[in-house]
């Protein structure tokens, strides 16, 4: 397992309640491609420890950012509402924090 650089983020709809951040791994394109291929194929296990095979993020972390990718592209996973952009973005509507991927 190798250990890759990370950022911290927070999705200001987790967060309503309380601050919530999590550690998002810098991945490439194509490991971005895989876990995200995994996740909308609703195979939650295997894309949260793929996430932590490659990059070696706590698997609490592995788990939010699977829970963040958009299940369609361009589409938030939480409100369905379009997105303004692809990569890591916020959703205009709801104001999730989106990994379209």
């Amino acid at each position: 397992m190798s250990t890759v650089a990370t950022t911290t983020v927070s999705c200001r709809r987790c967060s309503r309640r309380r601050k919530v951040t999590f550690e998002v791994p810098s991945l490439s394109a194509s490991e971005q491609s895989s876990v995200a291929e995994l996740a909308r194929a609703r195979q939650v296990m295997a894309a949260m420890q793929l996430l932590h095979k490659i990059s070696g993020i706590e698997l609490r972390d592995a788990k939010a950012v699977e829970m963040h990718i958009t299940r369609s592209h361009g589409i938030c996973h939480w409100c369905s509402g379009p997105l303004e952009g692809a990569g890591q973005t916020e959703c205009p509507k709801c104001g999730s924090l989106n990994f379209d991927w």
